[in-house]
């Protein structure tokens, strides 16, 4: 990896200054060209492409559907589908038996994780571990300095027994942690009211309360005539599945773009598993024209660490079609949000059925 291919020295020369960073500080050991190259959260794309040209392999685990899917399609398009091994699609969608499954055929210590640093403390800790217990030899992590604080490191030194912070890059440092401790235990997914939450998941184990909000007017606002199948859009701990279950409805279609969360709502609505399908998914891809009866949807407005209110267009584009004609969609946010002309171009009758100084509910109707 020393010797640096011409599309990889080309693929830097217009990467990002901490894409950049992550890179610099990846070379485990400079004169092995066998390395194995895992590639974590990676929003550009940037280190799944420059790693398919300069790494023997590649292993995808990132918690993100369309990042996974992105890294596919480019080694496929480069004619390098052999190289790649996709969570999810090669192997198990959860972190830890695809990483075990991955280790058994391979040798330990000849791979080198490279990641943004996840904004959660569970995600980054939950990562770690899972690439210590699978023999990844180092792991390579940065942000923004203004981003980054000690409990970072801390979260690194429980899988690794040498935690280190490089030199700044602009305003970009990355952490590298190397020696993965041994005997790691498997991770334990953390639970606490009937709710499971693995790395990732948005809330934690904590019932979140726009979310909860969202669903009790839902299930008021039906009144007996409930829809036969409800999609629980972006489900994390499963919480806002489980409401509905609770209240009778025949079935849920629960989906999110992050793997921890799939695998958390699947432990959460594991006694509900005859009337709930949980898909890991980008806005509900995969999922049919008008099949379902209603639509509850709490979006995001975070990208990392950076506000970005757009994140919301797609999903309401993708609730248009998914609704029945007639079909309602719920949708909750942040109340300081301007959402409702924007929900308000893509349906009908649009009525707020609560608002308080965090969170605005409305329902909206599908144009027939």
């Amino acid at each position: 990896m020393n010797n640096r291919t011409a599309p990889g020295a080309q693929i830097l020369s217009q990467a990002s200054r901490l894409d950049r960073l992550i890179l610099a500080e990846s070379y485990c050991d400079p004169d092995n060209p066998g390395i194995t190259a895992y590639i974590g959260v990676d929003p550009s794309g940037v280190l799944s492409e420059y790693m398919l040209h300069e790494a023997e392999h590649v292993v995808v685990v990132s918690d993100v559907r369309s990042e996974v899917d992105r890294a596919v399609s480019l080694a496929v398009e480069l004619q390098m589908r052999e190289k790649i091994w996709a969570r999810g699609i090669d192997g198990p969608i959860n972190l830890d038996d695809f990483l075990q499954e991955y280790a058994k055929g391979h040798e330990p210590g000849l791979g080198v994780l490279v990641t943004h640093l996840p904004k959660s403390l569970s995600h980054l800790e939950y990562l770690a571990q899972c690439a210590a217990r699978a023999g990844v030899g180092r792991f390579v992590g940065a942000h923004n300095t203004k981003h980054m604080n000690r409990s970072q490191n801390q979260a690194l030194a429980s899988a690794f027994d040498d935690v280190r912070a490089s030199r700044g890059s602009g305003k970009f440092r990355a952490l590298v942690a190397t020696q993965p401790r041994k005997s790691l235990p498997e991770p334990a997914v953390r639970h606490a009211d009937g709710l499971y939450a693995f790395g990732a998941t948005f809330a934690g184990v904590v019932a979140d309360r726009g979310g909860q909000l969202m669903a009790r007017h839902a299930i008021a606002d039906w009144a007996g005539e409930e829809p036969a199948t409800v999609l629980d859009f972006g489900c994390g701990n499963g919480a806002v599945s489980r409401a509905l279950l609770e209240a009778g409805i025949g079935f849920v279609c629960a989906t999110d773009i992050s793997a921890d969360a799939v695998e958390s709502t699947k432990l959460t609505l594991v006694e509900y598993k005859d009337r709930v399908d949980v898909s890991w998914d980008t806005s509900a891809q995969c999922m049919g024209d008008e099949s379902v009866g209603a639509v509850l949807l709490n979006p995001p407005f975070h990208d990392g660490f950076a506000v970005d209110d757009s994140l919301v267009d797609d999903l309401l584009i993708a609730s248009r079609r998914l609704l029945m004609r007639d079909g309602r969609l719920y949708i909750v946010f942040n109340s300081h949000l301007r959402y409702r002309p924007i929900v308000e171009r893509l349906f009908t009758q649009v009525a707020q059925l609560a608002r308080d100084s965090r969170f605005t509910v409305l329902r909206a109707r599908k144009r027939s």
